[in-house]
């Protein structure tokens, strides 16, 4: 028996065929151009970092060469200012002029000649002849030597005797350790400081003595090698060229002590209410400007408005 031609042809009709696959050429180039966009990325980056580096380089750079350049320019400047404070200096314009350290403890010094020097007291000791009738004064001060080998030139110490022989003084003082032989000194030159704390203060000549008052308009001069008019140093600039009498025997922040000042601030170095009242009476006599205080102060303000007062 035969099956109807009609149902055969149904069935041949309903089954499936073999599937057709979707085309992915276009994945490709998504991929290909996801990758171009993460290297374009990273070549972003690094040019960004790059530059940014090479510009953090460059300003480090320039600031290490400021800072050399600052540090060679202003590292003369600051040893000169700290020699000028501690051991004073010979320019005649300088503020800090015999306000320095060794002068307000010693004054002045002076040069002598060192002659006859021999070794004594198992060579513990070496006396030598100077060319001063100073004497017994001198013990105790100290005694730089200028003179002689390394180690010796410009080594400080302490004279412990001195006594007067025939006009000239002769001082007993240690052995420096790295002399050998006292012919090494002989005929040098030495500098011996003043006595510690034995001055009167600046003052004009005639009346640094004791019991006489030293703080005029001489000792109000912050420096005392030049006044600012002919008659100002006429009157009151006589004797002033040396520090021979800056060791006082106190320190207080004073006309004395320029460069101390109190804690609190209320006197700061090298300012002082009488400098002030100092240079308006002298722009006053200079100018004429009536001779009062009030006048004198409003010339002074004028000029100082106006950029014409001269010092």
């Amino acid at each position: 028996m035969t099956m109807p031609t009609l149902l055969i042809s149904h069935v041949s009709h309903d089954i499936p065929g073999p599937r057709r696959r979707p085309s992915r050429a276009g994945v490709l180039l998504l991929v290909v151009l996801s990758m171009l966009t993460l290297f374009m990325l990273l070549g972003v980056t690094y040019i960004v970092m790059a530059a940014r580096t090479r510009s953090t380089s460059r300003a480090f750079l320039k600031l290490a060469g400021d800072q050399s350049l600052t540090a060679a320019t202003l590292q003369p400047l600051i040893r000169d200012a700290a020699l000028q404070v501690i051991r004073g200096t010979t320019n005649s314009r300088s503020a800090i002029k015999y306000h320095d350290l060794l002068a307000d403890k010693y004054g002045s010094a002076t040069q002598y000649t060192a002659t006859s020097v021999q070794a004594v007291a198992n060579n513990q000791l070496v006396v030598m002849t100077l060319n001063t009738s100073s004497g017994p004064a001198l013990t105790g001060r100290v005694l730089t030597f200028l003179g002689g080998p390394d180690g010796v030139r410009q080594t400080s110490t302490r004279i412990a005797d001195a006594v007067l022989v025939s006009g000239q003084t002769v001082v007993w003082v240690p052995r420096p350790a790295r002399l050998v032989t006292p012919a090494q000194i002989a005929n040098s030159t030495v500098l011996v400081n003043n006595a510690e704390f034995t001055g009167t203060g600046f003052s004009t000549s005639g009346l640094s003595q004791q019991g006489v008052p030293s703080l005029n308009d001489a000792a109000l001069q912050p420096n005392r090698s030049g006044g600012f008019s002919s008659a100002f140093d006429a009157q009151t600039n006589t004797g002033m060229t040396s520090a021979q009498q800056a060791n006082e025997d106190y320190d207080a922040p004073d006309e004395q002590n320029m460069a101390l000042a109190w804690p609190d601030g209320s006197v700061k170095s090298f300012e002082r209410r009488e400098l002030i009242d100092l240079w308006v009476r002298d722009y006053a006599r200079r100018v004429s400007a009536g001779g009062t205080q009030a006048a004198a102060e409003s010339a002074l303000r004028t000029a100082i408005l106006t950029q014409t007062m001269t010092i």
